[in-house]
C-alpha cells in the first residue's frame, strides 16, 4: 500500500527493534497476543494487514500468511507516540532547524 512500511522498517527509524515495537504495539492494545490487528487500530487507519502467499508446514498443509503494515497516518501518529526518549528507552533525535 502507498506510504505504507513494515513494522521492522518503521522500528528502525524511531530507533528501536522490531520485536520491541511489536510488544509497545500488543501492549498497547493495537495488536492481539498473536499480532493479529485490533478493529479500532484498522478503523483510526493506523495499521493494516495484508494477505502474502500462504507457507506450507512439513506435513505439506497450506497456511495463510500476513504482514502487518503502519500506515502514513499511523507514521505519524506512533511516532509521536514511541518516540520520546528514556520513557521508552528509544532514542531522542534531536529537530532539525531549516538554513535559508
Amino acid at each position: 500500500l502507498d506510504g505504507s512500511c513494515s513494522v521492522g522498517d518503521f522500528a528502525k527509524v524511531i530507533g528501536t527493534g522490531q520485536n520491541k515495537l511489536f510488544k509497545m504495539l500488543r501492549d498497547d492494545r493495537f495488536l492481539m497476543a498473536n499480532n493479529r490487528l485490533y478493529q479500532s487500530a484498522i478503523d483510526r487507519d493506523l495499521l493494516v494487514s495484508v494477505e502474502q502467499t500462504p507457507y506450507c508446514d512439513r506435513d505439506g498443509k497450506s497456511h495463510p500468511a500476513f504482514k502487518t503494515l503502519i500506515t502514513g497516518k499511523g507514521q505519524v501518529y506512533f511516532e509521536k507516540r514511541f518516540r520520546k526518549g528514556a520513557k521508552n528507552g528509544l532514542v531522542e533525535i534531536p529537530k532539525l532547524r531549516l538554513v535559508g
